[in-house]
């Protein structure tokens, strides 16, 4: 991706969010009670190994053979970790089972999909989807910054979370990205003013609707 007329100089790279460095969402604290929901016996053990953050979820490829949790690498990584990489399972571990592996629900949370988002289609094309997902977080972050490059106007990526969240969290609706009233952190560079159009962020296609599966709705 470039930009034009000069607007890289405007660009500044997102901030490390300090609650996030401080408290670091670990895979223990994402799904500790999805993993013990049918009385496992290993959960004592798991929530001790597991506390760290996972490894990059992998296999969005629509070029990919069945569902695992990546190569000879990152599988090392998941499996010190006390998860099982060599499949997807359909529901969490029970009272009598030996290795946790992980389920659809449990991916999409890792991969920071609210609850209830809607996959469609079989279980190997929703797995596609989880994997190859972006984390909503980063992209906000992302999106604002390089909007705010190209407009000069200063996009808090807060507000603009609190505005969508203030609807249905999967509303049709479009939002209007419209600076802060603080005027935000980010200070343009001494430019040529860029054309401010009133453009909007579709949301319309976060909306599923048909054939649609919720995250508990995999089995």
């Amino acid at each position: 991706m470039g930009f034009r007329d000069n607007a890289i100089q405007r660009f500044v790279w997102p901030a490390a969010n300090q609650n996030y460095v401080d408290n670091p969402w670990t895979i223990t604290a994402a799904l500790v009670d999805m993993v013990a929901s049918r009385d496992w016996k290993g959960i004592a053990n798991w929530v001790e190994m597991a506390d760290a953050l996972a490894p990059t979820i992998t296999g969005g490829s629509p070029l990919k053979r069945g569902m695992d949790l990546g190569q000879s690498n990152t599988r090392l990584n998941w499996q010190r970790l006390g998860i099982n990489p060599k499949k997807i399972a359909n529901r969490a571990p029970g009272p009598d089972d030996e290795d946790l592996f992980l389920t659809l629900p449990m991916l999409a949370k890792l991969q920071n999909f609210p609850a209830g988002w809607k996959f469609r289609g079989p279980k190997v094309a929703m797995f596609r989807q989880i994997a190859n997902a972006f984390p909503h977080v980063v992209a906000l972050h992302l999106g604002c910054a390089i909007r705010s490059a190209l407009t000069g106007i200063s996009v808090d990526p807060r507000e603009e979370m609190r505005r969508y969240f203030k609807r249905s969290p999967f509303s049709p609706k479009a939002i209007h990205l419209r600076s802060p009233e603080n005027g935000g952190q980010i200070t343009p560079v001494a430019l040529p003013a860029p054309v401010r159009s009133k453009a909007r962020l579709n949301l319309s296609k976060l909306s599923q609707r048909g054939d649609e599966t919720g995250p508990d709705d995999f089995d």
